[in-house]
């Protein structure tokens, strides 16, 4: 999800975004192929593929997934219902450090120049959050499957939670 989300959110910008360039899909995927004799890219100013605003919502979900990976990470099977944030200060610390480092790279001059990046709009980091907030609920799922189904006492278990079995998924190869 990872990948797919912050080249998601890079290609958001060029496609969909109010202030961005609204460009085709085969435009996009083509860039290189941009210049003013190609008929594909007529009327569309082929620097605009050098903007630093789709590289900066791509490393921004990256920064923000990662902390939300860092949240689901308080416990290997329990939800973030059952043990909240809070109850690792450090790791609050850590989220808020991690953050603040990346709103400076991003806000405080002459730092925007030197990585390449460009401060967001409130728009830009609402679809920054809407990008990286289902890897929670990725987790959280998976981390249903792994309590109900994947450990336990007879009950609800899956022949997949022995060592056996699972090792034998890896070493079978099309075997699924």
């Amino acid at each position: 999800y990872v990948g797919a989300a912050t080249v998601g959110a890079a290609a958001w910008w060029f496609l969909f975004a109010e202030d961005g360039p609204n460009v085709s899909y085969h435009q996009l995927t083509h860039f290189m192929q941009c210049s003013e004799h190609n008929v594909d890219f007529e009327g569309l100013d082929c620097d605009i593929f050098e903007s630093p605003v789709p590289m900066t919502m791509a490393l921004s979900v990256l920064v923000t997934i990662e902390m939300c990976n860092a949240l689901n990470s308080l416990s290997e099977n329990q939800s973030l219902a059952r043990m909240p944030p809070w109850v690792n200060i450090w790791l609050m610390g850590s989220i808020c450090l991690s953050m603040s480092l990346h709103f400076v790279i991003l806000y405080i001059d002459p730092l925007p120049m030197i990585f390449k990046l460009t401060p967001l709009t409130l728009t830009h980091w609402l679809m920054v959050i809407k990008i990286s907030f289902p890897v929670i609920l990725l987790d959280e799922t998976l981390k249903f499957i792994a309590r109900n189904y994947l450990e336990g006492e007879g009950r609800g278990r899956s022949p997949l939670s022995t060592p056996v079995h699972s090792w034998s998924l890896l070493v079978t190869p099309g075997h699924y």
